[in-house]
């Protein structure tokens, strides 16, 4: 079965923006609007105390208590520093990271009906990268050059693998 190299972003044909495109783009909205809706319930009213506590200086578990691991208190604090104390400003992170969501799945899908698994697979171990690479730019972390080292081991073998895939893969139309 010979692949016809396509573009990845092409022109909206009717032929792509078929009534399942529809029901699928209207049900995201619908749930990014039914999300910003929501108020705080009774986590989220604990977690916002905790993140103004953080705000104003003090530390979770010392400060403002909740059983529940620091990484939700840290993103609600983060929504409050950067969009204010309203409920709305962390509903806006929610709809910010289902749209996100949306888009590196449709991504993701599209590579893989394009691709053979044996080449796109092996790019779900860049996620650690972005991870580094966000953690730089936003906190100004800087790496070592051990880190360094083992970051261009792993694209190196990346590179290893997705290379002679892509050469076997025929090109033909």
């Amino acid at each position: 079965m010979k692949m016809r190299p396509t573009r990845f972003f092409g022109p909206l044909t009717a032929e792509k923006w078929d009534g399942r495109s529809f029901a699928r783009c209207l049900a995201i909205a619908w749930l990014a609007a039914l999300i910003a809706t929501f108020g705080y319930g009774r986590d989220q009213a604990i977690y916002g105390v905790v993140a103004r506590a953080m705000l104003a200086g003090g530390a979770p578990y010392r400060d403002a208590w909740d059983f529940k691991p620091p990484g939700i208190h840290f993103l609600y604090a983060l929504s409050g520093w950067a969009l204010g104390p309203e409920a709305w400003a962390i509903r806006a992170l929610e709809v910010g990271g289902l749209v996100a969501t949306v888009l590196a799945y449709t991504l993701w899908s599209r590579l893989l009906r394009r691709y053979p698994v044996a080449v796109v697979a092996p790019f779900a171990l860049l996620v650690p990268f972005v991870g580094a690479l966000s953690s730089a730019v936003v906190f100004g972390e800087r790496f070592g050059a051990l880190r360094l080292v083992g970051m261009a081991c792993v694209l190196l073998g990346l590179a290893v693998i997705v290379l002679p895939a892509l050469r076997s893969r025929p090109l033909g139309g």
